[in-house]
């Protein structure tokens, strides 16, 4: 995260102070907003890691309600074609017992 560099300005309180400079902003900072800034920085991943967990959970739901769906829709329409397939068969049934019955 730091590495020391010495007295200069911290860009947070304009003190010169012995600071380490941010290695991700490049930003120079006092012991005391060197902390407040990880602090943030701790913050900010632990949002982004929040939200990012959300995002696969909204997508995993997304993923199982579409395959209720489409098994919805199977189940569906082998239901439509037994019902055909079984008032065929009676119908075939009906029919044969009237000619030959």
């Amino acid at each position: 995260m730091g590495t020391s560099t010495g007295k200069t300005r911290c860009v947070k309180c304009d003190k010169e102070k012995t600071t380490a400079k941010c290695s991700g902003c490049l930003e120079d900072l006092c012991f005391n907003h060197l902390v407040e800034h990880r602090q943030q920085l701790k913050k900010q991943f632990d949002d982004f890691e929040n939200e990012s967990y959300i995002f696969r959970q909204e997508l995993t739901d997304q993923d199982i309600y579409l395959e209720n769906n489409i098994l919805i829709e199977k189940i569906n329409r082998w239901e439509q074609e037994s019902i055909e397939e079984i008032r065929t068969t009676a119908e075939d049934h009906y029919l044969y017992d009237e000619l030959c019955g």
